[in-house]
């Protein structure tokens, strides 16, 4: 974005602490499991890594780009009261056509305020971090988990009681988050950890964009068959659309 970080600094500014973080959760997720006494920085952290996986991806920025304009012009009746307030002689009549005059640069940047922002702020992330964790591990011999460029499954409900997440952290490690403190353990024993490997497998690999990654060719096959066949739903449509409504109408409840 012109005026603002470039895509390198972004990361830098933005997502580097946000991985450092989640790096250090998921090595401690990996030697540990969900037994692990797991401090709210821990489960911020990644947290927030998840919920930039959401967003942060090049088709994420590419909405994100096309719908700027419509974000930041809901402004709220509030907001074309105080600039008709503030407004000064030569300024434009309205607040819509003064967003219209901004030049390049501060657009560039208002785009990358808005959506860091965007980002950082996701209700989800909230709701991730007090769930009720389990890890389960693959038994040896077992196929291995494939994980993918959309590799986060979540529940059409995932507001609800019986809302839960359920995503690949390693080619043998499962971590299902979720607000019923029994469910993990009722899908484990109602079909087994094999079983439930191979249905998150053919998830992720329906519903990737791109790219499935695995640590052989084993199940090569596999993912050729069926290979993007049913495209996940991307968040940041969502979050736009709920950033739109919030500004239009403020005492709408936040979207998630």
């Amino acid at each position: 974005m012109k005026g603002a970080p470039t895509g390198s600094s972004f990361e830098d500014i933005f997502f580097k602490p946000i991985d450092g973080l989640a790096s250090v959760t998921l090595d401690i997720m990996e030697r540990h499991g969900a037994q692990y006494p797991y401090m709210m920085e821990h489960r911020r952290a990644w947290s927030t890594f998840v919920v930039s996986l959401l967003t942060r991806c090049p088709e994420d920025i590419q909405t994100f780009r096309r719908h700027w304009h419509a974000v930041v012009m809901s402004n709220s009746p509030d907001n074309h009261e105080e600039y008709a307030r503030l407004r000064r002689d030569g300024d434009p009549d309205s607040l819509d056509e003064y967003m219209q005059r901004l030049p390049p640069e501060m657009v560039e940047s208002s785009m990358f305020e808005t959506l860091t922002d965007i980002i950082s702020s996701q209700p989800i992330g909230q709701d991730l971090s007090s769930l009720n964790w389990t890890i389960l591990t693959a038994p040896v011999g077992a196929r291995e988990l494939l994980t993918s460029d959309r590799p986060i499954l979540w529940s059409d409900d995932f507001g609800s009681a019986r809302g839960h997440m359920i995503m690949p952290i390693g080619p043998r490690k499962l971590l299902i988050a979720a607000r019923d403190p029994m469910f993990a353990t009722r899908l484990r024993d109602s079909c087994g950890v094999e079983e439930l490997i191979g249905l998150c497998n053919i998830d992720i690999v329906q519903g990737a964009a791109k790219f499935v990654y695995a640590t052989n060719r084993n199940q090569h096959r596999f993912i050729s068959n069926r290979l993007g066949v049913a495209p996940a739903v991307r968040h940041m449509d969502r979050a736009i659309n709920a950033r739109i409504h919030r500004r239009a109408d403020p005492q709408a409840p936040a979207g998630s």
